[in-house]
């Protein structure tokens, strides 16, 4: 957790001087909070290893992470329970999520209403990204999907009316029903030819 919690810190400082977040400079390393994905009424369907995260509110921006070498289980799902839920009394000052490598799928409402989140980072290692995933991140403008992912659920992105452009990446084959559903900055999509499945 210790080192963690160093190399977060050290990406929020850099995305902090290249003017990705707005917080002031005297912003503090120290003060996080931090807990698991899942932990909660999910807890009896997780094994004892769930992916992790750490939140520092000064920055508004939160780090998921798989812990330690074994982790057979690398969906990330809410609630994420701690002194409070990351998805309840601290959504509102999330403004960034780096989700690391190791982790597959985001899981129903992973980020439902996360509506002060302007970005986000994807690992190379993301496969699907579940229903309502993001669905009313009003504050998204710009989406960078990894070329790794092959399914988007349904409403993944609903009411996500800040995103003006979507590129789905080549290998995926299945978009949800209504994924991007009142998206209405959108002005261009592409959509890969190996997509054999979209949603009514």
């Amino acid at each position: 957790m210790k080192r963690k919690k160093i190399i977060a810190c050290l990406l929020a400082t850099s995305m902090l001087f290249a003017g990705t977040l707005s917080q002031p400079l005297t912003a503090s390393c120290d003060s996080y909070i931090f807990g698991e994905c899942g932990k909660g009424s999910y807890s009896s369907l997780y094994p004892p290893n769930p992916p992790q995260w750490i939140l520092y509110p000064s920055f508004g921006q939160v780090t998921i992470f798989l812990e330690g070498e074994d982790n057979d289980y690398t969906e990330v799902i809410p609630p994420y329970e701690a002194a409070g839920t990351l998805d309840g009394e601290f959504s509102d000052i999330v403004t960034s999520v780096i989700i690391d490598p190791g982790i597959t799928k985001l899981g129903q409402g992973a980020f439902y209403d996360f509506k002060n989140m302007t970005y986000i980072s994807f690992p190379d290692t993301l496969t699907e990204i579940g229903d309502y995933a993001f669905s009313q991140c009003s504050g998204l403008t710009y989406i960078r999907l990894p070329d790794s992912l092959t399914n988007i659920g349904r409403n993944a992105f609903m009411d996500c009316s800040s995103i003006t452009s979507i590129n789905i990446p080549a290998k995926v084959t299945n978009i949800g029903s209504e994924a991007f559903l009142n998206c209405s900055s959108i002005t261009s999509i592409n959509i890969p030819a190996k997509v054999t499945n979209i949603g009514s």
